[in-house]
């Protein structure tokens, strides 16, 4: 593993600034409608696909013209 901060866990680190704390890890994944690179490499890797990820659940499929749908409150 090569990492150039001083701790390990690259994306999965946390900072405060002016006393509200940053979390850097990933908030959005795209390319999950099948067929597309994120799903395709998922789908290799076993994650999808199994009974126990249900990873299908908690992505919105894109709309008819190809783009992601989100949802605010």
């Amino acid at each position: 593993m090569l990492e150039q901060y001083n701790k390990p866990g690259g994306y999965r680190h946390c900072f405060n600034r002016f006393g509200t704390r940053f979390d850097t890890g990933a908030h959005y994944v795209g390319a999950m409608d099948p067929g597309h690179a994120f799903h395709t490499l998922l789908t290799y890797m076993g994650v999808i696909g199994t009974e126990t990820s249900r990873l299908e659940d908690l992505f919105v499929p894109l709309d008819p013209d190809g783009f992601d749908v989100m949802h605010f409150p």
